[in-house]
C-alpha cells in the first residue's frame, strides 16, 4: 500500500503539510460534473458514487499520469482488490433478499393475525389439545 501512496502526486506547503494535488483532482470532478471528493462530508456522502471498482480505476486515471496510474491499477489487481469489491456486491445482494423475506414474512404474519381474528381460533392449538387423540379441543363443562 506505502509503495502506491508514493504515485500519489503530492506537493508539500510552506507550512510542511503534505498536500494531494486538489487541483487535479478537482479539474477531474469538474470534467465529470460531479461534486468533487474534496468537498466530502458526512451530510453530503450520499451524493457521491461509491461502492465499484470502476470508480477507483476512473479516479485513478483522471488524477495519476498515464504509466502511474497503469501500475497503480496493476497493483490493485495483485492485492485482490476486485475479489473484496465483488464480495461487498455479494453481500449487498444477500442482505437486499434477505429483506425481502423480511417483508414477505411480515405480510405473511398480517394476513395470519387478520384471519384469527375473523375465525376467532388460535394460531397455534394448546398443548393439552395435541396431546388429545382426536386432536380437537377439550370439551366444555356445563355450569349448572
Amino acid at each position: 500500500l506505502m509503495e502506491l501512496i508514493k504515485l500519489l502526486p503530492v506537493k508539500v506547503d510552506s507550512e510542511g503539510k503534505t498536500v494531494f494535488m486538489e487541483a487535479r483532482v478537482r479539474e477531474a470532478a469538474q470534467r465529470r460534473k460531479e461534486p468533487c471528493v474534496l468537498d466530502l462530508t458526512p451530510s453530503n456522502v450520499r451524493d457521491y458514487e461509491q461502492g465499484r471498482l470502476s470508480l477507483l480505476h476512473r479516479d485513478v486515471e483522471g488524477i495519476l499520469e498515464r504509466h502511474q496510474a497503469e501500475y497503480f491499477v496493476s497493483r490493485l489487481e495483485c492485492a485482490r482488490i476486485r475479489s473484496g469489491f465483488e464480495m461487498r456486491e455479494e453481500l449487498i445482494n444477500y442482505k437486499k433478499a434477505l429483506y425481502l423475506l423480511y417483508q414477505e414474512g411480515m405480510r405473511v404474519e398480517k394476513d395470519l393475525r387478520q384471519l384469527t381474528a375473523l375465525c376467532h381460533c388460535p394460531i397455534v392449538a394448546r398443548a393439552a389439545d395435541r396431546d388429545r387423540p382426536d386432536g380437537g379441543p377439550e370439551p366444555r363443562q356445563q355450569q349448572g
